[in-house]
Order: C-alpha cells, then sequence, then structure tokens
C-alpha cells in the first residue's frame, strides 16, 4: 500500500476502534441498554471489525514499524478505555453507597468524619 492510503486507513481503523471504546466508557453499556441498542451495536461491529483487522491482517499490508505502532495505538486504546470504564463503576458504586448510608442514617443526624468517603480512602492507602 502507499503511504497516503496506510494513512488514511490508519485514521478510520483508530476512529472507529477509540468510538466503540469511548461508547463503552461513556454511556456504560450493558446488556440490558434498551436506548438506540442498533446504532450501539453498529459503532461496537465496527471497532471490533477495524480492531482485528489492525491487529491480525494488517500486517500483510503494513510495513513492519507502521503495524507494530498499529497494534500499540490499538492496544493502548482500549486500555485508556477500560481505565475510564472501571473508574465510572467505581464512582458509581461509592454514590450508591452514598445513598444506602443516607437512608439508615436517622432524620438529621450527621455523618461522623470517621465514616465519610474521604476518611475511608485514606485508610484504604495507609
Amino acid at each position: 500500500m502507499t503511504l497516503p492510503f496506510q494513512l488514511i486507513v490508519t485514521v478510520v481503523i483508530l476512529t472507529l476502534v477509540t468510538l466503540a471504546v469511548a461508547q463503552i466508557a461513556i454511556f456504560d453499556l450493558t446488556r440490558e441498554t434498551k436506548k438506540n441498542i442498533i446504532l450501539h451495536k453498529t459503532i461496537g461491529q465496527l471497532g471490533l471489525w477495524a480492531a482485528g483487522y489492525g491487529l491480525f491482517l494488517g500486517q500483510l499490508h503494513y510495513e513492519d514499524w507502521g503495524w507494530i505502532l498499529l497494534v500499540i495505538s490499538i492496544v493502548g486504546i482500549c486500555f485508556i478505555g477500560s481505565l475510564f470504564h472501571k473508574a465510572n463503576k467505581k464512582e458509581e458504586e461509592e454514590e450508591e453507597e452514598e445513598g444506602r448510608e443516607r437512608e439508615r442514617r436517622p432524620e438529621g443526624g450527621r455523618q461522623s468524619t470517621r465514616d465519610s468517603p474521604r476518611h475511608r480512602r485514606q485508610r484504604l492507602f495507609r
């Protein structure tokens, strides 16, 4: 492949993979998702096929250094997306836990500073 064509293919692959990973991290998609399901499935499938092409078939069309950079980029995008997804899940769990604590506290009762989420996090890292 010529260099301009490789550049276009690389941009398309990285864009599709980034969109697929970003929609999972941002929209928190699960099997129970019902809203815009066709759009999400289409973006996910395009991203999956683009990543598969880049990882397995790209070696046939790219030079060695180009293919290695493409693979590193795809793996990096997936890694960063998984970090964002885990951070979002952790925040949601903390919010649910705080909501449950508020429900258990008597009306007008204050949360002690030792039981606050900030102090719990500090105790975890000691």
